[in-house]
C-alpha cells in the first residue's frame, strides 16, 4: 500500500488507486476483528472511488466496489448495480469472474431475472475457466444447488468437473 502512494506522488494514475483500493480491501478481509478491519474498509472505499473518478470504465474497481458494499450494506442497490457495472464493462474477465460469482451469490434472493441470468453466464464462465475457483465460490456462499441447479444446467462436461473437484 505504502509502494502504491509512492507510485501515485510520483506518476498519479488511476491504476495506482485502484490497486491500492484492492490491497486495502484484501487486508481488511483477513483482518481479525471489524474494528480491525474498519481503516483498511474505509481507505479501500475512498481509493476506489478516486479510481473510478479518474477512470469510469474499470471494471475492476466496479466489482471491488460490489465487494466492499456487500460487506457494508449486504444486497443494496448500489451493491447490485457495482456488480452489473463490472459485468457490463468487461463480461470476460478472468481475475474477477471469482469475485463477481462471489457478490453475486451472496446477493441472489434480491437480483432480478435479468441480472441473475448474467450472473449465470459468469458462473458458466467461471466453471469453464477455472472449475477450482467456482468450486470454492460456492462453498463460501453456501450456493451449491444455484450453482449447479440453475446455472450450470445444460452443461454436463462442467458439471461433472464441477462435482469432481467437489468432492476432492
Amino acid at each position: 500500500v505504502a509502494d502504491l502512494d509512492d507510485a501515485d506522488r510520483w506518476w498519479p494514475q488511476s491504476v495506482n488507486a485502484y490497486d491500492r483500493a484492492t490491497a486495502e480491501a484484501r487486508l481488511a478481509t483477513r483482518s481479525e476483528t471489524a474494528s480491525a478491519a474498519r481503516p483498511m474498509l474505509d481507505a479501500a472505499l475512498r481509493d476506489l472511488g478516486r479510481s473510478l473518478k479518474q477512470d469510469p470504465a474499470n471494471a475492476g474497481a466496479w466489482a471491488w466496489l460490489a465487494f466492499l458494499l456487500f460487506a457494508e450494506q449486504g444486497a443494496s442497490p448500489e451493491t447490485i448495480d457495482s456488480l452489473s457495472m463490472s459485468i457490463e464493462l468487461a463480461r470476460f474477465d478472468p481475475a474477477l469472474l471469482p469475485i463477481r460469482c462471489e457478490v453475486g451469490l451472496f446477493i441472489y434472493p434480491a437480483l432480478d431475472s435479468q441480472r441473475r441470468a448474467a450472473l449465470g453466464d459468469q458462473i458458466r464462465m467461471l466453471g469453464r475457466y477455472s472449475v477450482g475457483d467456482l468450486v470454492e465460490v460456492a462453498r463460501v456462499t453456501h450456493s451449491l444447488n444455484i450453482v449447479i441447479e440453475a446455472r450450470l444446467a445444460g452443461d454436463n462436461r462442467t458439471v461433472i468437473r464441477f462435482l469432481d473437484v467437489l468432492q476432492s
